[in-house]
């Protein structure tokens, strides 16, 4: 039987290629979708529309290829986790879920 030598600088190459990138985004666009439709909404126009915030980028890994999907929004944090006064509304992790 023949010994098969992975070859880490080729498997690199594939991680970090646009291909692989390109195979990411339908999979970013679903959980980007998901987590606005999960998001708050309220009717005060003095404030902003917290869904409006959500977005994606290109990842920030040297070692292959990735997408993040991000809230911008000054209140991300509570709004995803809660406060002891406001509850968690947790619109990107019921996305990834």
């Amino acid at each position: 039987m023949g010994r098969y030598r992975l070859d880490y600088g080729g498997l690199g190459s594939v991680l970090r290629s646009g291909e692989m990138r390109a195979a990411l985004e339908p999979h970013a666009e679903a959980i980007l979708e998901k987590a606005k439709a999960n998001a708050p909404r309220g009717d005060d126009p003095r404030h902003g529309h917290y869904a409006d915030h959500f977005g994606k980028r290109d990842g920030h890994r040297a070692n292959r290829a990735s997408v993040q999907v991000y809230n911008d929004s000054e209140e991300a944090l509570i709004v995803e986790f809660g406060t002891p006064i406001s509850p968690e509304y947790a619109p990107m992790r019921k996305a990834l879920g």
